[in-house]
């Protein structure tokens, strides 16, 4: 979640679960059955979260690893609802239902 001020701009502008979200709606999956080599299943990575410093970075080099991760995107009511909690700062007695 957002690190910094709270408020509903930094809560989604430096929170990386929302930039997660915003860049699966940028880039859904391709519609083939199967996805490209660029996605790693391997159980014995070494994968992290990127920091929101170098969340750029890591969004132009892996556009399609948005989230959820290999899954399609959520439709647009389940986008929108993610989206308000995490700007109200996804406090977690009022999570979305």
């Amino acid at each position: 979640m957002n690190e910094r001020k709270n408020t509903p701009t930094a809560n989604i502008n430096a929170g990386v679960v929302a930039q997660m979200l915003e860049l699966k709606q940028a880039h859904p999956l391709p519609s083939s059955t199967i996805l490209p080599d660029s996605f790693d299943f391997n159980l014995d990575n070494k994968q992290h979260c990127s920091a929101i410093e170098s969340f750029a970075s890591f969004a132009g080099s892996k556009p399609l690893w948005g989230m959820p991760y290999a899954l399609p995107g959520l439709n647009e009511q389940e986008h929108d609802v993610m989206m308000r909690w995490l700007a109200q700062g996804a406090d977690q007695y009022s999570a979305p239902l």
